[in-house]
């Protein structure tokens, strides 16, 4: 889960410990979102150092807590839920939350970044709780 991930990286003993707090207490509020999308955190954030975030969730990635996700933007603004390990492996056509089909080239590339460690719910599960991260909210 992703809220274990960060109280571990919180309590570790690292230049990025007062980045891993921050987001500690942010998704202590988010509780129910179970990916980091750092654009949304940048714009939710806007003391958090952007390069700090950078590093943090590079070392968090480094050392297993977190990893990488891959996914586009629907043609109304909502990041698709569906996720891949590679920009590569996104199909050419995803449908969006109206189940109507959009050509991903054309749609902009968001990174995300998820625990390392999935819970026990099924990929689908676990994606529904990302129309949270709707552009621009």
């Amino acid at each position: 889960m992703l809220l274990d991930s960060l109280e571990r990286l919180a309590k570790a003993e690292s230049p990025f410990h007062g980045t891993y707090v921050e987001l500690q207490r942010y998704f202590e509020r988010h509780d129910d979102w179970e990916l980091i999308n750092p654009t949304l955190l940048a714009a939710d954030l806007p003391d958090l150092d952007i390069f700090e975030l950078a590093g943090a969730l590079d070392e968090a990635t480094q050392n297993g807590e977190l990893r990488v996700r891959y996914t586009v933007l629907t043609p109304d603004g909502v990041v698709a839920s569906d996720l891949y390990d590679l920009p590569s492996s996104i199909p050419r056509r995803l449908p969006d939350r109206f189940e109507e089909l959009f050509t991903t080239r054309e749609r902009p590339l968001v990174t995300v970044f998820e625990a390392a460690q999935p819970s026990l719910a099924t990929d689908k599960e676990e994606d529904e709780g990302f129309s949270a991260f709707e552009a621009g909210s």
